[in-house]
Parts: structure tokens; sequence; C-alpha cells
């Protein structure tokens, strides 16, 4: 990968999350150019902006000094042509363009481009669609020289603009930054923390449903840029990044996602030796889900016997298989699972504490159910961290756990933490995948929370 022709150049992971069930489906666009490379795309109508390489149909190819295609802003007409039928927009600029973003109304772009003939570094551009023609270009950000600034995406109301850029006092590499104001201008700057910048590169950052996505080159990933995400609060980023699993990100450079909605969105790769474009989609397993109901485990227990035991030689003591004992008439317990337990009650000599009698010996089921017993808070103010946990199961289990946290969010692993931005009540449901002799079972509950101010 690289910043462009130029210059040469995601929680903790997901715990447990097993790929038998296909969680995620990748496809390489079929217009893709096997000597091109198109990535950024951007979807509009039945097409979409995106960045290439290609011929400008029938005009003279512009080339750079190191006879290099010049990449350019095209339009696909059809995503789902074989064939490429890309529209250049002309911005009349005479260097490589490079990654971009577009306002709600596609009349305004702002896109990375190299600052002049002599200026190798990369600077942030803005230009806006009037009577059907594009503007002069516009620098803005100026006076940061020596500097790269690149890969802007705009929020839908243009109020804010995240970028990347290596400034000096960074994290380290290429960070992602945010910058506040209105379309054009945007004269707040700061940089993001929390986890998201680090001493490598993070680039490519894409904003959708209070999610950040983003790619970066950090540790513990596949290798190259890996694609990550991030959940994005009023507090800031609090939700530790979700790296996404093959076959999203490979051993090479994967970027650029640009999400349609929770379960579907676009993102670049060069896995294939050159740029190209892929569809992605969550197939996140569909479940009947069942309300949880409290299970019976906590019990009174006593001597139904006539009792003519002298209290002061004697007492009452209650042995339970699951290691616990108790001394008194009448005990109260509760198991910690499901299962069978044997109860013995013994009488004690209080002179030597010893065994003086067996008195009896109990058998007891607490009933197993088929449902998933996550513990969580019933109650959470908003914009906290929720932490659920699924139930621990043997090593040897093949088992997938998935998420669904009733504001349209999802999650996947043993392990997760969500945030919600809204208050209101939730219907949490926790789906496990079993597979045995390779035949998936479903299993899912669902709780209830309540989100408060």
């Amino acid at each position: 990968m690289k910043y462009l022709v130029l210059i040469a150049l995601i929680f903790i992971c997901q715990a447990d999350l097993a790929q038998e069930v296909n969680l995620y489906e990748v496809e390489q666009l079929p217009f893709c150019s096997k000597t091109n490379d198109e990535y950024n795309l951007i979807p509009y109508k039945k097409g979409g902006f995106l960045i290439s390489n290609q011929q400008s149909g029938g005009m003279t190819q512009v080339k750079d000094l190191q006879n290099n295609n010049i990449s350019s802003i095209f339009y696909q007409n059809n995503l789902k042509s074989k064939r490429p039928s890309a529209i250049k927009v002309d911005l009349n600029m005479k260097f490589h363009i490079g990654s971009f973003c577009m306002n709600e109304k596609n009349d305004c772009l702002v896109f990375t481009a190299q600052k002049s003939l002599d200026d190798l570094t990369l600077g942030l551009y803005i230009s806006r669609k009037k009577r059907g023609n594009w503007s002069k270009p516009k620098l803005i950000f100026a006076g940061y020289e020596k500097m790269n600034l690149m890969d802007p995406f705009m929020t839908s109301t243009g109020d804010t603009l995240f970028f990347v850029a290596n400034m000096p006092g960074g994290a380290g590499g290429t960070d992602i930054y945010m910058a506040i104001g209105t379309i054009g201008d945007w004269p707040t700057l700061r940089s993001l923390e929390n986890n998201i910048n680090t001493a490598f590169n993070e680039r490519y950052p894409k904003y959708y449903n209070n999610t950040l996505y983003y790619s970066s080159t950090r540790v513990f990933g596949n290798g190259g840029l890996d694609i990550y995400s991030v959940r994005l609060t009023e507090r800031g980023f609090i939700s530790a990044p979700f790296h996404f699993p093959s076959p999203v990100n490979t051993e090479n450079d994967d970027f650029a996602y640009y999400p349609i909605d929770e379960e579907t969105g676009y993102f670049s790769s060069n896995r294939n030796g050159n740029d190209d474009l892929f569809h992605l989609k969550v197939n996140f397993p569909q479940f009947d889900c069942q309300p949880y109901i409290p299970v019976a485990r906590c019990f009174e227990f006593s001597e139904e016997g006539e009792n003519s035991t002298d209290s002061t030689l004697y007492e009452f003591e209650w042995k339970f298989s699951d290691g616990t004992t108790y001394r008194g008439e009448i005990v109260n317990h509760c198991f910690a699972a499901s299962g069978d337990y044997t109860i013995e009650l013994n009488l004690i000599d209080k002179a030597t504490n010893k065994v003086y009698d067996h008195v009896a010996s109990y058998d007891l089921e607490v009933l197993n159910t088929e449902q998933m017993e996550f513990e969580m808070q019933e109650r959470i103010p908003r914009g906290s961290i929720l932490r659920l946990n699924a139930p621990k199961t043997s090593i040897k289990d093949d088992i997938s756990f998935y998420w669904d946290f009733g504001d349209g969010s999802y999650g996947q692993g043993r392990d997760v933490t969500h945030v919600y931005n809204r208050t209101g009540q939730f219907q949490i449901s926790l789906g496990e995948v079993k597979m045995i002799d390779g035949v998936a079972q479903k299993n899912c509950t669902s709780k209830i929370i309540v989100v408060t101010p």
C-alpha cells in the first residue's frame, strides 16, 4: 500500500470466534482491473466514486515524473458490472489524487493530493460542485509544511472532519485527528487517543453510527494494514478496538472500510497484487431467542423427623457435595450451577467435634435448563461501559458467541463491551452456535436492560 504512487509507504482481539459459521462474506467487485488500482469506494446510487489510475477514456493519459499513471477520482456507474465504466471527475489537478470523502449531497469533495511540483508532501483540498462543474480545489489546513495530511472523512452534517497526519507530538507514524467546525472551516483540531493512535500507522478513518472504522499497522494484526472498529461516545473512544478476522484482514494491506449499515460495507485490499475493491457482508446468525427465566437454585433445608436431640450436647451438620458445609437445624444454600447433588445430614458431638450419627442422606436435582445464564447489570447510565461475558465452556468445545445489543449494534466473542448512546429499554440477546459432528446447534437467551440518563 502507499500514501500515493509517489510515496512508499486494530478489544483486545475478539476471543473464541469460530469461523465455521462464515460470519464474514467477502467478494471482489467484478469490474476491478487486474492491472490498475481501484480503492476508496464511496457508494452513490447504483455505482460509486473511487480512486483509480486507469486510462481516462479517449484521452491522453497524464503521467507523473516516474512515468506512472496519475491517480484520480472516477465514478463507476454500476458496481455489479463486469467491465469498468468509470467517468473521471474533472478537478483540474496535475498531481496524484488520493483518498477522499464527499458530503451527503455529493456536491462537496475533500481529497488528498500532492501540494506542488516541488513539494512532495500531501495536503487536503476542498472543491464544490456548482452548475455541474467542480470549483478550483483549495488547500485547507494551510501552514503544515513538511507534513502529510490525508485520508479525510466528513460526518453527515459536515461539522466534523476526520483525517490522518504525521504531525509532531503524535503517537508515532501517522495518527488520526478530528477537526470540528463547518464544511470547509474546521478550526478545532484534536488527536484521537485511548488505544486508537499507536506508534504505528493509523489510516483511512470512516465514521458510522457512533463507530469509527480505520486501518492500522499496529502489532498483533495479520500483517500490513488491518481493519479495526471502535465505539465512539460523548466521553471519547472507550471500547477496545475490534480487529476484523479473516477473510476481511489478510497478511496484505486491507483498508478504507466504508460501512453501509451494521451488516454490509466496502473495503480495499491489495491481496491480489494491486489495489482492488471488495464487498463485505456480515452473516449474523438468526436465533429464536427465549427470555431469560431465573432458575431456582436456592433452597431451605430442615430435618423433618421428630427432633429429640439435646442441643447442649449435639448439633446438626449439613454437608453438600459441592463442598459446602453448614451447621444448624435449618440452613439455606444456593447452588452455583445446575446438576445432581448429594446432601448429608450428620449429628455432631460438640465435645469431640466429630460425627456422632449419620442421620440422613438426600439426592437433589437442580434442573438444567437450555438457557444461557450470562450476568449483566439491570440498569446502566447512558454512555457508560457495559461488560458482558458468555458462560465458560470446555476448551474443547467448538462454540461461537453472538451478541445483539438491541440498539442496532452487534458483537462477537465470549467477552464483549458495549456503550449505549441513548436512553431507553433494550433487549440484549446472547446467541450460541455449537458445532457437533459438523452440525450447528443454536441456543439463545435474552435479557432486558434499562439505560438511564
